[in-house]
C-alpha cells in the first residue's frame, strides 16, 4: 500500500497508523511529495485497522491518500490449492 498527503491539500503532512487485532504494526509521517510504500506482514489477521493523525497535533494535518492496497498470499511449500467452484470437491481435513 502506499500512503502519502494530497497534491491539493492545504497542509503537507499527516501520521499515519497501521494496527492489526489491535497491534500496532506502523506508526510513521507522510509529507507531501514523499508518499511511502509499506509492505507490512499480516499474516493470520483479523481486523485491519487505518487511522490518521495530525503528526504536530493541531488539528491541521494534510488529506491522507491511500493507493494500491494489495494483499498477496504465500504459497506453503507442498501446499495443494483448489478453486472452490471448479467442480472439484473442496479437500477435507483428514481425508486422504
Amino acid at each position: 500500500m502506499t500512503a502519502g498527503v494530497s497534491d491539493v491539500s492545504a497542509n503537507t503532512s499527516s501520521r499515519v497508523e497501521v494496527y492489526v487485532d489491535g497491534e500496532s504494526l506502523f506508526t510513521g509521517q507522510v509529507d507531501l511529495g514523499k508518499p511511502r510504500e509499506l509492505k507490512l506482514k499480516i499474516e493470520n489477521g483479523l481486523r485491519l485497522r487505518i487511522a490518521y493523525s495530525d503528526p504536530e497535533d493541531s488539528c491541521e494535518m494534510g488529506d491522507l491518500l491511500l493507493a494500491d492496497p494489495t494483499l498477496t498470499r504465500r504459497r506453503r511449500e507442498g501446499a495443494v490449492f483448489r478453486t472452490l467452484g471448479s467442480g472439484t470437491p473442496p479437500l477435507q481435513r483428514g481425508a486422504g
